[in-house]
């Protein structure tokens, strides 16, 4: 007996009382009208309203492509969309990059199409290390904390990761032509940041025209020297957001001292904010850190 024949109050109670695994199976298996009551129902809804995976594996990735892909696309519930690149303990891993491009911007696509404003709710990018300990307490060894370039770099990892999820996901927006309304770059508590320079990677229009907040936490390019304009491809990013209300930049220092660092931050943030022009701008906040 199909399902589909049963009155819809009846069909309601039965999908109420399945798991979430067992709702996926179903609307996987069947027919398209049923597949779109399990969409609309309240356990399936929930589980899609926030959504967070590894980005440097292909396998989540696509997997979330294959589950917003019409009909019936729960893309339309998500409010927010959480892509972290996590680093091995030990050792490097290989990352197919422009897989993971592909299948993303698939993702997107779908999402943009079940959107009537084809705009993402929240989109926050975050990095860090699988280890708790090693990511609180051993990020920033004492020797990079006095002006010098490091010579060791256990830090560095993670800002390279800190670029490939921007690179990454700028280059996935920029195929699916969607724009975000909130954007969370690397903004928690955490021991890492988005280098200055790095910011230009969303440099496309179209993905910030949207875009009404933004939560960002910089610092130095990795090679810790600035050169001339090294603030620019930020502020032309900034220039973008035309549609920003709220903005909040976090300057994490790896190198130097804190009032240099304080110092710094002022400097960048005030060349950024005023150069960038926002006219929409009704909150900014400004913040600062050491390693």
């Amino acid at each position: 007996m199909s399902l589909t024949i049963l009155p819809l109050e009846v069909l309601h109670l039965i999908l109420r009382s399945l798991e979430l695994g067992h709702l996926k199976a179903l609307r996987a298996a069947g027919c398209r009208v049923l597949a779109m009551q399990v969409t609309a129902s309240p356990r399936f809804t929930t589980s899609y309203e926030f959504k967070d995976f590894r980005l440097n594996t292909l396998v989540p990735v696509g997997r979330f492509a294959r589950v917003t892909a019409p009909p019936s696309s729960p893309a339309v519930m998500l409010k927010r969309l959480s892509l972290g690149w996590v680093l091995p303990e030990s050792g490097d891993e290989e990352v197919d990059d422009e897989g993971i491009v592909d299948r993303l911007a698939d993702a997107f696509c779908n999402i943009r199409a079940a959107r009537p404003d084809a705009v993402l709710d929240e989109l926050h990018l975050d990095a860090w290390r699988c280890c708790e300990e090693v990511r609180e307490a051993h990020y920033m060894p004492e020797s990079l904390l006095d002006r010098r370039p490091p010579k060791l770099e256990p830090w560095k990892p993670v800002w390279d990761a800190s670029w490939r999820t921007t690179a990454i996901v700028g280059h996935a927006l920029e195929r699916s032509g969607m724009s975000v309304k909130q954007l969370v770059m690397f903004g928690d508590l955490g021991r890492h940041a988005l280098s200055i320079d790095s910011l230009s990677l969303l440099h496309q229009p179209q993905i910030v025209q949207s875009l009404e907040t933004l939560d960002v936490k910089l610092s130095e390019p990795i090679g810790g020297r600035f050169p001339r304009g090294t603030h620019e491809g930020a502020c032309g990013f900034l220039r973008h957001c035309q549609a920003l209300k709220r903005l909040s930049l976090y300057w994490y220092t790896i190198f130097g001292h804190e009032r240099a660092a304080l110092c710094r931050s002022r400097r960048i943030f005030q060349a950024m904010v005023e150069e960038a022009r926002l006219p929409g701008l009704i909150e900014l906040r400004l913040n600062w850190g050491v390693g």
